[in-house]
């Protein structure tokens, strides 16, 4: 009992957290975008204040010790990859449709661990994955409106960066899985959040990135996305882990989509018609459901 009371107290707050304020930087992105910032410049100075977070934090913990070797460098970058681009697909995504749209297209995530899974034999697909996963994508073209030719204004390379934020998302998912097993988090967290920030900085526009500083309205909003959207989540949600079973994260996960959506919704005035509702609610439904099955098979 005490460590159930224990788990209640520290470890799922802490993750519920995590979530909340990756959903807030997804909305703080979305307010940065509409002022006219590129997207890639957005995340290009998100992963540069996450990466000073991270350095702070080992500073601060001097019997931390950093376990460089090959097979970890090696899982970290590809996490580092898959960061960079789940970030960056992900606020492109905003950019050509809206935040409600582009987070819940990122929270297929799950669905694209599984297919690789699959594809490399890890795990087998039972009629329940696979079953979830057809119903994740009927959700998918409800959302996006796929089946209507119009396209319901939507643009195809929003509704395409939407699902590659998930497909690089679960690439970072195998990346940190992989590389933590050579080493501590904190040299993990080092070298992918470094890598991130190279690739997104080499593909961002160099002048825009440093006229950052000089406008300071909209500095605040970039210090504040880096600080809560990289550091101070991943912070809560490295530390929540510890102390909560990945089931109970996966569930809770959901509160990431569902922040960023009602951001967008009631401070940005994006709204989203009934059908694409309905399908965004069967993916965030379907995909918690997977998350939490294949966590307890």
């Amino acid at each position: 009992m005490k460590v159930h009371t224990a788990n209640l107290f520290t470890g799922l707050p802490l993750v519920i957290l995590a979530a909340f304020f990756w959903g807030v930087g997804g909305g703080i992105a979305g307010l940065l975008l509409d002022k006219g910032w590129s997207p890639l410049v957005i995340a290009a100075f998100r992963a540069f204040i996450g990466l000073l977070f991270i350095i702070f934090w080992y500073l601060s913990h001097k019997k931390v010790k950093l376990t460089l070797n090959r097979s970890l460098i090696f899982w970290s970058v590809v996490a580092g990859c898959g960061m960079a681009g789940n970030i960056g697909f992900y606020f492109i995504s905003i950019t050509e449709t809206n935040i409600p749209i582009a987070s819940t297209l990122m929270y297929t995530a799950p669905v694209f661990v599984l297919i690789i899974s699959a594809l490399f034999r890890i795990e087998i697909i039972t009629k329940i994955k696979l079953g979830a996963t057809i119903v994740v994508i009927t959700g998918i073209v409800l959302l996006t409106g796929v089946y209507n030719m119009s396209f319901l204004n939507i643009s195809t390379w929003g509704i395409m960066s939407g699902l590659l934020s998930g497909l690089s998302y679960a690439i970072f998912i195998f990346g940190y899985k992989y590389s933590s097993a050579f080493g501590n988090y904190i040299t993990v967290l080092m070298v992918s959040a470094f890598t991130e920030l190279i690739l997104l900085f080499s593909f961002s526009e160099k002048l825009q990135f440093l006229q950052v500083v000089t406008h300071l309205k909209d500095f605040v909003f970039f210090l504040l996305l880096g600080f809560v959207g990289a550091g101070l989540a991943l912070f809560f949600y490295v530390v929540g882990l510890k102390k909560v079973m990945p089931g109970s994260a996966s569930v809770v996960a959901m509160i990431e989509p569902v922040t960023a959506s009602s951001f967008g919704i009631f401070i940005l005035g994006q709204f989203i018609n009934e059908v694409q509702f309905i399908g965004m609610i069967i993916i965030l439904m379907t995909v918690t459901f997977l998350s939490y099955y294949t966590i307890k098979e």
